[in-house]
């Protein structure tokens, strides 16, 4: 079983979930989480411009941006309510 569906399998990510990826790097949990609850319930984020053009390029759709570091640690202390559910790898 692939990493990224254990991933979210741990999380509980259902059908209702709204995600937010932290550290979504390539993308390879992003397209699992698009799988399970469509594109428009997932951002994803990656201090690395790179890494960030890659996912977005993958996964059409996904709300895909850069962030610094600090606030990617920050997003997963403090969820919003629009997010269920943050994973930070």
């Amino acid at each position: 079983m692939p990493l990224s569906v254990q991933f979210a399998a741990f999380a509980e990510v259902g059908p209702s979930s709204q995600v937010l990826d932290v550290g979504c790097g390539l993308g390879a949990l992003t397209g699992e989480l698009v799988r399970l609850v469509g594109a428009e319930n997932v951002l994803a984020c990656d201090p690395s411009e790179p890494f960030v053009a890659a996912c977005a390029a993958r996964h059409p759709g996904v709300d895909v941006g850069s962030v610094p570091p600090s606030r990617c640690r920050s997003a997963t202390t403090r969820p919003t309510r629009r997010y269920c559910r943050a994973i930070n790898k």
